[in-house]
């Protein structure tokens, strides 16, 4: 496949380098359509119950060894991380093409075909992940900053993109970062994550979903988990689940279950080939609705009624994307109506509230003490007025003992790991003059022009404190790439800044004198 592939990107383009970025992305483009014609031919010859079952339990073994756990050879585990996200994509990509296939009789194909067109869809799906992804940076995120080479022939690979200049190492930069956010974000958040937490959330969608659906939002969290950990295996076959769809429906209801909710919750958490097909299902677009993300079930014929298959594993993950979604106000379309709409508002405010609280919760562990300043700072003739367009400041706290006015900006969005996601990220954050950055910005020029009144109103009169400024996330953000004046860090990192320095870790700049 390789020396097809290679002869088809020389087709259009010639050995050499380009530094453009429209060159860089016409070549994934142009290779794309390539690997993608290949996985379209290898699926028809591969597609049946048995290959499917096969696929889910490859996805299945590589959640043993998620994010590198249990490889103890360091260069084995470097390996793995690089390609993991690839592998885990195009695992799901190849078990919902072969679900949108709809196979109702078994492959036809000899072994040996099977065989080669698994191999073939196996290498065509990982390069069309990594592709897609690497097309979206490029044309989405890195538009500036990006260049291809194409080889001469007996490279070890026929050609390459790279993003060069200032953002050049930012793919390393953020796996550093998301690996060690993700290894310490626990040991600063006191009790379950909000955006995690079931039980935090029924207070708001419980009564808007039995009003909607006559059964409450726990009720469908609790029945999804309950068929995931529950059905079992057929003996001597594969470690995956293919389940009669009418047979979990009828059980449930025996157990005294509406119908109507069952099948509510069944079809919002089920990746159904139809629905896929009216979509457009794509793999360069992670934003589609009807992937195996946050559903955890593919929808699968058989001969005695619809079945459903999935890995354990996978549906366990896309229950935990379901979950967490919520506070961002996502949810499945089969469970949308006015009612729920409004309490996810009402859900994703309570979320922002609680991640403010975190931060200074933290913010006071290192010896700042402050809070929310809405309309002014400090009281009596003393205070400072918050101008309507300077607006709500997260945190204005004091360090004494270093001398510093800090100003936290808390943001709790939903950092995608896909670049579609990653160029919503730099929209919000940095594009214009309405972004999260431009808005800090203005909050940090009021604050230190007024730095010394405002030391006074908090009780610092005569003493002149340095402005100290961050916005903090939940997650790890690219944007951080983005903004040069302040520092963006997820709480774990400002946390473990600060705690590896002994004091404020990011540059200041003088305050102004009065």
């Amino acid at each position: 496949m390789r020396t097809e592939a290679r002869a088809h990107l020389l087709l259009k383009f010639r050995v050499g380098r380009y530094k453009d970025a429209g060159i860089a992305n016409s070549v994934l483009q142009h290779q794309f359509a390539y690997f993608s014609e290949q996985l379209m031919a290898a699926i028809p010859v591969l597609a049946s119950r048995d290959s499917l079952e096969f696929i889910l339990t490859q996805y299945e073994e590589s959640a043993t060894i998620l994010h590198g756990a249990q490889i103890r050879d360091p260069q084995q585990r470097e390996n793995w991380l690089r390609i993991e996200g690839d592998y885990r994509r195009a695992m799901k990509f190849i078990a919902e093409l072969i679900a949108l296939h709809e196979p109702t009789a078994p492959s036809k194909a000899t072994k040996e075909q099977s065989w080669r067109a698994m191999d073939q869809a196996l290498l065509a799906a990982e390069t069309l992940v990594d592709m897609a992804e690497m097309s979206n940076r490029v044309h989405g995120v890195f538009p500036n900053d990006s260049e291809a080479t194409i080889h001469k022939p007996g490279n070890a690979v026929d050609y390459e993109v790279h993003v060069t200049g200032k953002h050049e190492g930012y793919d390393l930069r953020m796996q550093q970062r998301l690996a060690r956010d993700r290894q310490h974000r626990a040991e600063f958040i006191s009790g379950h994550q909000f955006d995690y937490h079931t039980v935090r959330h029924q207070p708001e969608l419980d009564p808007a979903f039995e009003s909607a659906f006559g059964w409450s939002y726990g009720h469908f969290i609790y029945l999804l988990r309950l068929i995931i950990n529950s059905c079992q295996p057929a003996p001597g076959g594969f470690p995956t689940l293919f389940i009669h769809r009418q047979s979990i429906v009828d059980q449930l209801i025996s157990q005294g279950a509406p119908l109507a909710a069952v099948e509510r919750a069944l079809s919002g958490f089920t990746v159904f080939p139809e629905n896929m097909r009216a979509e457009g299902r794509v793999v360069w677009n992670p934003k589609q609705e009807h992937r195996a993300f946050r559903r955890g079930f593919l929808a699968f014929p058989h001969e005695t009624g619809p079945h459903i298959a999935f890995s354990r594993q996978m549906a366990m993950e896309s229950m935990t994307h379901l979950v967490h979604g919520v506070c961002y106000k996502r949810l499945p379309m089969e469970w949308s109506d006015p009612r729920v709409k409004a309490a996810l508002e009402r859900l994703s405010r309570q979320a922002s509230v609680w991640f403010e609280d975190v931060v200074a919760q933290n913010a006071r562990k290192l010896g700042i003490q402050g809070g929310r300043a809405k309309d002014q700072i400090g009281n009596g003739s003393g205070a400072v007025q918050i101008p309507p367009e300077v607006g709500e400041i997260d945190l204005l706290g004091v360090d004494s003992g270093k001398g510093l006015l800090v100003v936290l900006e808390a943001k709790m969005v939903n950092t995608g790991l896909e670049a579609k996601y990653w160029r919503d990220d730099v929209s919000t954050f940095v594009s214009g003059n309405n972004s999260y950055a431009a808005k800090f910005r203005k909050k940090i020029d009021w604050v230190r022009s007024r730095a010394h009144e405002i030391s006074s109103a908090l009780g610092h009169r005569g003493v002149c404190l340095r402005v100290a400024p961050a916005m903090v996330t939940l997650y790890p953000c690219i944007a951080a790439e983005f903004i040069a004046d302040f520092p963006c860090v997820s709480l774990a990192e400002f946390m473990l800044d600060y705690r590896a320095k002994g004091e404020w870790p990011y540059p200041t700049r003088p305050t102004p004198e009065p």
